[in-house]
């Protein structure tokens, strides 16, 4: 487990979406927590047909690239 802290979602957006982040095959989890509340997310991708697809971990053996990711932050868990 690594614990990295962030300036901003922004900051955190960028670890999530980037090279060892929830696309990477090694990566199995990663939380965020926001003001110490964990804070939810939904990611997207574009598939190869052009729509934007939800991401989820057992997709990864059918998709290759992972082209114009996004990130969706959601409410804070209470």
């Amino acid at each position: 487990m690594y614990l990295t802290e962030c300036g901003s979602l922004s900051d955190a957006a960028e670890l999530v979406l980037g090279h060892a982040g929830v696309f990477n095959v090694f990566t199995d989890l990663e939380l965020v927590f926001d003001h110490f509340r964990l804070r939810p997310y939904r990611v997207s991708y574009r598939g190869e047909t052009g729509a934007r697809v939800i991401f989820a971990k057992d997709q990864m053996a059918n998709e290759r690239v992972f082209a114009d990711r996004q990130i969706e932050w959601l409410g804070t868990m209470a």
